[in-house]
């Protein structure tokens, strides 16, 4: 089966990935959240190595295309349900040094962008980051 894609992701990802460059730690845990086809959280997997990146979406239906391409790749997670529209976050760790959300807070309903902002709340470390394109 072909994996979904989508052509803006080829495009910005490089940019996305310039930028984080600049601020990412070189070692840590980065939680993304509206994961949807896994595109950018396994290029990113790839361009940091020494990252651990955990996946997560608010609907299973694209965890198979994720699966599928991080296959080979240690440092990307199973990825995890995670409603940022929900008071009741399920998160498996508790401490990343990264939020990373792409391509979600423009087109989301109000309350899972406030659930994003709660989540970082929750999870991100004392001196984390939260990034959004």
């Amino acid at each position: 089966m072909e994996l979904p894609s989508y052509p803006s992701t080829i495009n910005n990802r490089k940019f996305i990935a310039d930028i984080l460059r600049l601020y990412l730690p070189e070692n840590g845990n980065v939680l993304e959240t509206a994961s949807g086809t896994g595109e950018h959280i396994c290029y990113f997997g790839k361009e940091f190595p020494g990252l651990r990146w955990r996946p997560s979406d608010k609907s299973t239906e694209l965890f198979w295309a994720i699966r599928a391409r991080a296959f080979e790749q240690r440092n990307v997670s199973e990825p995890s349900l995670l409603d940022l529209s929900s008071n009741n976050f399920r998160v498996k760790e508790k401490s990343y040094e990264v939020l990373l959300n792409i391509n979600m807070i423009h087109i989301a309903p109000w309350d899972a962008c406030l659930g994003l902002f709660r989540l970082a709340e929750e999870v991100i470390s004392p001196d984390g980051i939260v990034y959004l394109y």
